[in-house]
């Protein structure tokens, strides 16, 4: 895939940046959306860096090259709804970009902070605990403290849904202008 960076989306928290950058983008390419007419539908969007700031927006010389912009990112929920809460979650508490390892540390966060610390002193041969391992104990003890003290639930993630919607629907109010 090519990586070339076209535009910027802006989203004005940084659950949703986390959302778009992490579970939406690879939606699109390779997971609800993957088969979605037309094929390449989803280049446009993951070729956007996704930054935090004031105004849920995308902005990108190219608006042209966008092929697809409706998707129902609120049906995501059904089938990754729990992946999608500790990703923003993450997010949230971090204030920042999350790394690919802290991405993948959040889908399997256990639900206290016992139990993370349980988590990282159960012997590495266990095998139904030692990719969960890998990936919590990449976490700093600030970003633990920070997501354990983070509150984030559904009505939270249905904001962050509608402020990814309300920038993709700024490409689609331009592209119907030039219409």
């Amino acid at each position: 895939m090519d990586n070339k960076v076209t535009g910027t989306m802006t989203l004005t928290t940084w659950s949703s940046v986390a959302l778009m950058e992490h579970e939406v983008k690879g939606q699109m390419s390779d997971g609800m959306w993957e088969n979605s007419r037309p094929h390449d539908h989803w280049r446009f969007w993951c070729r956007l860096d996704v930054t935090h700031g004031g105004a849920d927006a995308v902005t990108a010389k190219n608006l042209w090259d966008c092929t697809k912009a409706s998707y129902n990112i609120a049906g995501l929920k059904q089938y990754i709804g729990d992946r999608m809460l500790k990703l923003a979650r993450m997010g949230k508490a971090a204030q920042r970009h999350l790394t690919y390892e802290e991405r993948l540390a959040a889908e399997y966060m256990p639900e206290t902070v016992e139990g993370f610390w349980a988590h990282l002193t159960v012997p590495a041969a266990t095998p139904q605990y030692s990719f969960v391992k890998k990936y919590i104990s990449a976490l700093s003890p600030e970003l633990v403290e920070a997501y354990y003290t983070t509150e984030f639930g559904p009505k939270d993630l249905n904001g962050d849904i509608k402020r990814i919607k309300a920038a993709i629907k700024t490409v689609k109010e331009k592209m119907d202008l030039w219409r």
